[in-house]
């Protein structure tokens, strides 16, 4: 099948990586691709807040089969730029764990019908080192972009990063430096 699926993680929080998926879906958009881009960080989303919509319905809503995929999914100030927001993981005092959301079928059986509905789907998922949400989904789709501030992220860090996306058998496609000085070298 075409690649057309990309989760996009960091190693820690502060790399950017959300206003990268946000700048990349904007960038594809705008060359007539049909974008989506999902804010899997359910506990910390922002993505909702980038494009200024509603993120109170979304993903975990989804998941949970409590909101359909047209009812979560929202239109952003792009014609070809749909977003789906994280939603609510939690109701009440039953809250349900990204984690469990994730290893659903419903989230594969989500990322299919997107793989026929979209050209471009760039998944934001937390970092690495907080929570294993994008360990768990890497194998789901078909490439993993690692998004790194090199003046924040120290290379042991990074170095985990891709140990851990390797035991998931994700497929790295690149790294995305961000932030990163001009006129500067980095041996990695």
């Amino acid at each position: 099948g075409e690649t057309k699926v990309f989760l996009v993680t960091s190693a820690v929080k502060g790399e950017g990586k959300s206003f990268v998926v946000a700048t990349l879906g904007i960038a594809f958009a705008q060359i007539e691709r049909r974008v989506l881009v999902v804010d899997a960080n359910l506990l910390s989303p922002e993505l909702h807040k980038f494009f200024g919509v509603d993120g109170s319905v979304g993903l975990a809503d989804l998941l949970k089969g409590v909101a359909s995929l047209d009812d979560a999914m929202k239109e952003t100030n792009l014609a070809n730029l749909r977003l789906l927001p994280a939603g609510t993981h939690h109701e009440g005092g039953t809250s349900i764990t990204p984690t469990e959301l994730f290893n659903s079928e419903a989230m594969q059986v989500l990322l299919q019908r997107l793989r026929e509905q979209f050209d471009l789907v760039l998944i934001d998922t937390p970092p690495m080192m907080t929570v294993t949400d994008a360990s768990l989904l890497s194998p789901m789709v078909d490439g993993v972009l690692v998004v790194v501030d090199l003046g924040y992220a120290t290379k042991t860090v990074v170095q985990r990063v891709k140990e851990q996306l390797d035991l998931a058998q994700a497929k790295i496609v690149g790294v995305i430096v961000n932030k990163a000085p001009r006129n500067h070298s980095y041996e990695f």
